[in-house]
């Protein structure tokens, strides 16, 4: 019952259908990012959005919208009281951001950059910012598979798993997806190359 649209002015948009005058609003966020918006997130609860932006950092917003949603979700992040509050803004290391996810109960979040680094962070404690420093090609995009297993792809031309753990303030490096080569030199596809349709 919303969508949002981030745009390469810096603005992040909140958009709902106003049903009485039977057309789609939106709501402006005010503190906006500093630079051109990359990517955006829904949490699960559809009261919060992630924010990714090319100043290096992840922000995380209320999306609460009160003609629509009527009361504030309670939710591990912080108290959502009204559109466009800021939450929490993630520092990264460099890089612009190219990805952003909420782990399926939205209790993680985590993103990509194109620097090639993955970062992570828990509700549980929101000023432990995990992050994985790979030898690899940028990413493009990243997924939740569980609440602490993620797939991230990207120009490295194969999905790569990781296992974000929290408690320790570690994302480990678990296998890549690809398939390997077959007889004829072709490789092979499975059902986890569908991740670069994300891209």
């Amino acid at each position: 019952n919303k969508f949002v649209i981030g745009a390469s002015d810096k603005n992040v948009a909140v958009c709902y259908y106003e049903k009485e005058q039977r057309f789609w609003a939106a709501e402006m966020i005010k503190k906006r990012p500093k630079s051109t918006v990359t990517t955006v997130a829904w949490h699960p609860n559809n009261q919060l959005i992630a924010v990714g932006s090319c100043d290096y950092r992840c922000r995380l917003y209320s999306a609460f919208v009160r003609v629509v949603d009527g009361q504030p979700q309670t939710s591990n992040w912080g108290t959502i009281k009204n559109t466009g509050d800021l939450l929490y803004e993630f520092q990264s290391e460099s890089g612009w951001l190219h990805d952003v996810a909420f782990s399926p109960l939205g209790d993680n979040l985590a993103w990509v950059s194109h620097n090639s680094i993955i970062f992570a962070v828990s509700a549980a404690d929101p000023s432990q910012i995990t992050m994985e420093v790979t030898n690899y090609l940028p990413f493009r995009c990243i997924l939740f598979m569980n609440e602490s297993t993620l797939i991230v792809g990207g120009h490295e031309f194969s999905p790569l798993l990781y296992n974000y753990n929290q408690k320790q303030g570690k994302i480990e490096f678990i296998e890549k997806l690809d398939r390997q080569e077959t007889a004829t030199g072709r490789q092979s596809v499975g059902l986890e190359s569908k991740l670069f349709f994300l891209i």
